[in-house]
């Protein structure tokens, strides 16, 4: 009996010591990125996650000021877009911010199979262009941001108080250097006032080096999670 017993101890430790190796395996395959751009009136947080160079997900965080803001998860199936959820705020044709939310899925060979967009509580169907449109966005943002983990950017997000960075997951940086050169306001702004930061560049020992500002808040101005709207 006792050799028994032993025999599936042993059993369910090889078992558990294999499923335990099968999961930092494929943790170690996973390679998560992140980044950001502004263009023209529109500031863009970036996230994306592949797996051995297939990409499994991406969202961005995309704010216009006035003109409204959205959030988007893109899922492949992989190497094939499989589906796209956005959801936000966008000025209506009585220049109101009005809720919308899309959603579109994708079969393999591109077309898109189930399609929804909604604003406020009116259904409108979407036109090929636009459900182009969601393509090429997943497409950039994929391109976009490899490009910047390439020159080992990434996206950071935290508080300066003036005589330390705090990152949002609470490492704390001495210093900050800029790689750009920062309107005054900017600059009195970092001076007098503890402040929210959102921008692209590289976490050293003691100093932050800023390659792109992207968001200066006050200090009550919480962190950007990534996008997560796919059940």
């Amino acid at each position: 009996m006792k050799r028994l017993l032993f025999g599936v101890v042993a059993l369910f430790s090889l078992a558990a010591c294999t499923s335990t190796s099968n999961s930092l395996q494929n943790q170690s395959q996973i390679t998560e990125y992140s980044g950001g751009q502004i263009q023209g009136d529109a500031t863009s947080l970036y996230w994306y996650t592949e797996r051995l160079s297939t990409p499994v997900s991406a969202s961005d965080y995309v704010t216009s000021g006035d003109y409204g803001w959205y959030q988007s998860e893109y899922i492949w199936n992989g190497q094939k877009l499989h589906s796209v959820l956005r959801e936000g705020e966008k000025l209506d044709a009585n220049n109101r911010l009005a809720t919308y939310s899309v959603e579109v899925r994708f079969s393999d060979a591109g077309e898109a199979v189930y399609q929804k967009y909604q604003v406020g509580r009116k259904v409108i169907p979407l036109t090929q262009p636009q459900i182009e449109q969601y393509k090429s966005e997943a497409q950039s943002l994929v391109e976009f941001t490899t490009k910047q983990a390439g020159n080992q950017y990434e996206l950071i997000q935290g508080y300066w108080d003036g005589s330390k960075f705090v990152t949002c997951n609470g490492n704390t940086f001495e210093r900050l250097s800029f790689n750009q050169t920062l309107p005054s306001f900017v600059i009195s702004r970092l001076s007098e006032f503890d402040s929210y930061m959102a921008f692209v560049g590289k976490l050293k020992l003691k100093t932050v080096e800023v390659d792109d500002l992207l968001l200066i808040q006050n200090e009550s101005y919480d962190c950007i999670a990534r996008p997560q709207l796919a059940d």
